[in-house]
């Protein structure tokens, strides 16, 4: 008995044992869980947004917090340039040649006078052949500076030549691609952007570099800001490879852009209360946000943040400035949005009567055109849109109908998009079998994600987009003659 009761009394101690370490392991198992939790809410509210990408290609990538990413830092390639009189690569050659201009010399303060000038520019042939100059349209009385080097931007086996030609506080850049074929792949004249510096960096780590130049369009303020206090905003350009060319990805790349802006803007409330001071902080964090997409965000902190007196006047030739600004003016274009609902042109109308006796616009849910209204105009229609699909610079429309078939075994729908172009007087009809349930304009200039290609583009004119609301959409680019389909939603 005394043994039955050592073994009850050894089985009781083990299960409390059991259920102590069990008890103390479901904790643990809690605890760590939470923690988990914590890190993956922090994460996902930390996460920067990405404009112009679909939410399936944002959600395949790696989930990073905002303030913990790491960048790599620049690449100098102005420092890198060659001081020579000559390159070769491949039987291309850049020569650095020489010519006098005539310039105005404001040396002597309100007395300018005609003086002449030895300025360097560059020159590119092929076998004998001359192929283009490249040469600033800025100059200075202490004379400029023109220099060559060859890179490999492209994430090719072949590389190209940079060609910088700079002056005091100034500068123009060139990217030439040699092969297969001569082109010059970005300018930064095309976007009156540029100084000294030219830096690369591979931001989305595609083995293709960006290139990193600051807008100098500011300096007309310089009646209230010292010159190192004139706010110089970054540009990130991107390679778009199907246009073979560098073209503004600011919204692509906001988070790089504005990986700072928190600690700027608590720079500016440690910051003397000088009017000066402030207003060179508060328009550099004014015009970072501008310039990485968020306009509204930008003259709402300017108008929280800069308090004096001559904050409106400020703000006005700001505004004044910016819509001169050709980088802005691609991000942003001066399309003030539709101000009345479209109606399709009545020779357009009566063109679709005869193609397509009986037809109708396409149905479409309240849902969908609740959505556009909010989202894009309260004029929007999900079956209408206009736009310069072809780049004439004429309104083109492109509309989505429905037509009743007659069958023998009954009614069927068929849904159409037809584009017309117009060209002159004129207008062509195209007629596509559309991907998608509604309609919306992806504007010139717009970046988007080509999900077959696996590459991001911009829209050389303005396209249309067939939705489904929610899961995908076609893009409809006019090219050669024709429209082809991109898949931009997945």
């Amino acid at each position: 008995m005394a043994s039955h009761i050592e073994r009850n009394s050894s089985s009781r101690n083990s299960a409390y044992v059991r259920k102590y370490v069990l008890r103390l392991a479901c904790s643990f198992i809690t605890f760590a869980l939470s923690c988990v939790s914590v890190q993956f809410v922090r994460a996902t509210r930390e996460q920067p947004k990405h404009s112009n990408i679909s939410e399936n290609h944002v959600l395949a990538q790696p989930v990073v917090p905002f303030r913990e990413r790491t960048w790599p830092e620049p690449r100098r390639l102005d420092l890198e340039l060659d001081d020579t009189e000559k390159l070769s690569y491949k039987g291309y050659f850049v020569t650095r040649r020489e010519k006098k201009i005539t310039i105005d010399d404001y040396s002597i303060p309100g007395q300018p006078r005609p003086a002449e000038l030895e300025v360097s520019y560059a020159a590119l042939s092929r076998k004998g052949k001359f192929l283009a100059t490249f040469e600033n349209d800025i100059y200075h009385p202490m004379g400029n500076t023109t220099r060559f080097g060859l890179f490999t931007l492209l994430g090719t086996t072949t590389r190209q030549v940079v060609i910088g030609q700079t002056i005091w506080k100034g500068g123009r850049h060139w990217v030439v691609s040699l092969f297969p074929r001569f082109r010059i792949v970005y300018s930064s004249r095309e976007w009156s952007v540029g100084d000294e510096t030219f830096s690369a960096i591979d931001l989305d780590n595609d083995g293709v570099d960006e290139i990193l130049e600051s807008v100098r369009a500011f300096y007309d303020l310089q009646d209230r800001l010292a010159i190192s206090q004139i706010p110089t905003p970054t540009i990130v350009f991107k390679y778009d490879r199907r246009a073979d060319k560098y073209f503004p990805a600011n919204r692509l790349h906001e988070d790089y852009l504005l990986r700072d802006i928190e600690r700027r803007k608590a720079e500016i409330s440690k910051s003397p209360r000088t009017k000066c001071d402030q207003l060179g902080k508060v328009l550099d964090v004014t015009l970072s946000l501008i310039y990485a997409g968020d306009e509204r965000g930008g003259w709402e902190f300017y108008d929280r943040a800069y308090q004096f007196d001559d904050k409106q006047e400020i703000k006005a030739k700001v505004r004044a400035r910016l819509n001169e600004e050709p980088v802005y003016r691609y991000m942003y274009r001066s399309d003030p949005g539709l101000t009345t609902e479209l109606s399709l042109p009545k020779e357009m109308s009566a063109a679709l009567d005869r193609r397509f006796p009986g037809w109708d616009y396409a149905p479409v849910e309240d849902e969908i055109r609740s959505f556009l209204k909010e989202e894009i105009s309260s004029f929007a229609r999900p079956d209408l849109v206009c736009g310069d699909f072809d780049g004439e610079g004429t309104p083109d429309y492109a509309v989505l109908i429905s037509q009743r078939q007659n069958h023998p075994d009954g009614g069927a729908e068929s849904t159409y998009l037809v584009v017309f172009l117009q060209q002159g007087s004129h207008f062509t009809m195209h007629i596509i079998d559309p991907d998608g349930a509604y309609l919306c304009v992806m504007p010139r200039g717009e970046w988007d994600y080509d999900f077959e290609m696996q590459a991001f583009f911009t829209y050389a004119n303005d396209a249309i987009l067939a939705g489904i609301f929610e899961k995908g959409g076609t893009s409809y680019v006019y090219e050669k003659g024709k429209f082809r389909a991109i898949t931009t939603g997945d």
